[in-house]
């Protein structure tokens, strides 16, 4: 069988799911010194066919001797400790201790080729804010939050005396800021407009703002190839359709004309509007993005945030998320996973406002940062945090 140690949680977790074999054992590094400590005493030792250490330059491995000394007590046909990164001096020495030399470097050129890791790298680019801009969020912030302190507790009051009566159980509102919106009577009415109407204003700024617009249309200029710009907001999925050699569909678009390689109408050929321009609706104009993409005359397509929605392009280089929220991988439904969506994008631009602070104050923009490493914890890829769109290597 094939014993394998892993460093942490995280790259357990991760092999569980790629390796479904009885002959197969995953030992978190501390559960295999426990084991090796409560089994293997005296002249005792541990068996496999072969023995692996995923990451062996960790850290973990290194940090004293008890990982090394427990290994003596190993006995394996074959060793095989694998590592991404240049092992130091220190480390390859104690390596060569236990016998177990290097004896194959793989290049990334060739990992590439047998499709081992991936073939692009995620840009994180972080927006600031205009001084403007700051401002306004600023006196949102102080609304929501002074209607939000009326309201702070209400919702679980509420759902306590409502599961009471009605041995219902199941809550009747989500949280406070749900029991606002849901509150239409009287002075209330007003109070909870104005709150929802902060909410709507703080969202576009930070969906739909100068910087986030001038960091987009950057990218789409250094774009070498084809392009999808993933938006949460129409507003920006517009936009975006105003730049040269750009075009925009979303499901439920509004009907409209649309124009051959040579920029002229197509036109009705039979039938009382003969000749006019003809009117395409969403299902028609989704074609004809895709007929002006492989064409040529347009390189970039802006759609909804989740890409499994909207096109299967092959040589797409780029892929261009405008917030947290965008999802540029597809769920593959039978078996549960995300993969890649398109082929083999080179570069991913995922882009999120940044915190700031104000008059000494630290007003937080929604914990975009946050959201964003949530949403990429899974990720084996390469991720590159800059603060500039101009620090993407195109």
């Amino acid at each position: 069988y094939v014993h394998i140690i892993v460093p942490d949680i995280k790259t357990k977790d991760s092999l569980r799911k790629r390796i479904v074999h009885t002959g197969v054992v995953i030992d978190l590094l501390k559960d295999f010194i426990d084991r090796i400590t409560k089994t293997c005493k005296g002249k005792d030792m541990l068996y496999a066919d072969t023995f692996v250490m995923l990451d062996c330059t960790n850290e973990a491995y290194h940090k004293d001797d008890t990982y090394f000394k427990k290994l003596k007590k190993v006995a394996a046909d074959r060793f095989l400790f694998v590592t991404t990164k240049k092992i130091p001096v220190n480390m390859l020495k104690a390596f060569t201790a236990c016998g177990i030399p290097i004896v194959d470097t793989i290049t990334k050129g060739m990992a590439l080729e047998e499709g081992w890791i991936s073939p692009y790298v995620i840009y994180n680019v972080g927006i600031e804010f205009t001084s403007e801009e700051k401002e306004l969020y600023k006196q949102l912030t102080e609304q929501i939050s002074s209607m939000l302190s009326i309201f702070k507790g209400k919702a679980k009051m509420m759902n306590y005396e409502f599961r009471k009566f009605t041995h219902l159980r199941m809550d009747m509102v989500e949280d406070d800021m749900a029991l606002i919106k849901a509150c239409h009577m009287d002075n209330i009415l007003t109070r909870t407009k104005a709150f929802s109407d902060a909410i709507e204003k703080r969202l576009e700024l930070y969906n739909n703002n100068i910087n986030k617009r001038e960091a987009i249309a950057i990218a789409i200029k250094n774009i070498k190839g084809k392009g999808l710009v993933l938006s949460k907001t129409r507003s920006i999925t517009n936009f975006v359709e105003t730049l040269d050699y750009c075009m925009c569909w979303y499901k439920g678009m509004t009907s409209r004309i649309c124009y051959d390689f040579n920029g002229q109408p197509y036109t009705y050929t039979t039938g009382a509007k003969k000749g006019e321009p003809k009117v395409f609706g969403d299902i028609g104009i989704r074609k004809e993005c895709l007929k002006h993409l492989e064409h040529g005359d347009v390189s970039v397509i802006a759609t909804d945030e989740v890409a499994n929605v909207v096109f299967d392009v092959e040589d797409l280089t780029t892929i261009i998320c405008t917030s947290p929220y965008c999802n540029p991988f597809k769920t593959i439904s039978d078996k549960k996973e995300e993969q890649p969506y398109i082929n083999k994008p080179t570069i991913i631009i995922w882009l999120y406002m940044q915190d700031f602070a104000l008059n000494s104050d630290d007003y937080r923009t929604s914990k975009e940062k946050e959201k964003l490493i949530d949403a990429q914890s899974k990720f084996t890829t390469d991720i590159v945090w800059t603060n500039s769109i101009k620090d993407v290597k195109f």
